[in-house]
C-alpha cells in the first residue's frame, strides 16, 4: 500500500500556493555617450581663434602705427625738400649768380666764342674781357 498511496498521492491535482508577483521586466535604455571630450575640443578651438583674433588685431595695430608714424616722416621730409628746393632756386636765379660771379672777381665776356663738338671748329673771335664790364640782368616778360 505505500506504493499506491505514494503513487496517488503524485496524481492528486496540487493546489497551487500563491507566489509573490512576478516583477515586469522593462529595457533600460544604454547610458548616453559622454559629450565632455567634444566640449572640451569645441572650446579648445574656440579659444584659439580668439587669440588668434587678438594677434592679429594686435599686429594691425601695430602696423597702423607704423603707417602713420611713417606718414608723418614723410610729411617732414616733404617739407624739407620743398625748402631746399625753394633755396635752390634762391641761389640760382640770374641775378644771384651775377652777384655771386662779381663777388668772385669775374666779368662778363664780351664776345663769346663757341665749340661746335661734332668737328671741333671754332665759332666767333673770343676777346679779353675788361674789368671795367659789369654783368647786366634783364628780367623780361614770357
Amino acid at each position: 500500500m505505500s506504493t499506491v498511496a505514494t503513487s496517488l498521492r503524485s496524481t492528486a491535482p496540487r493546489t497551487r500556493r500563491r507566489e509573490a508577483p512576478r516583477p515586469v521586466l522593462t529595457a533600460v535604455p544604454a547610458a548616453a555617450p559622454s559629450h565632455g571630450g567634444m566640449l572640451i575640443v569645441c572650446a579648445g578651438l574656440l579659444l584659439s581663434g580668439l587669440l588668434a583674433l587678438l594677434f592679429l588685431n594686435m599686429s594691425l595695430a601695430e602696423g597702423s602705427f607704423r603707417v602713420h608714424e611713417l606718414q608723418r616722416t614723410a610729411g617732414e621730409l616733404a617739407d624739407t625738400e620743398a625748402a631746399l628746393q625753394q633755396s635752390i632756386t634762391a641761389v640760382s636765379s640770374p641775378s644771384a649768380l651775377a652777384d655771386r660771379a662779381s663777388g668772385m672777381g669775374m666779368v662778363p665776356a664780351m664776345s663769346p666764342a663757341f665749340l661746335r663738338l661734332s668737328d671741333g671748329a671754332v665759332l666767333g673771335v673770343a676777346e679779353p674781357a675788361t674789368a671795367e664790364s659789369t654783368f647786366s640782368v634783364v628780367a623780361g616778360n614770357r
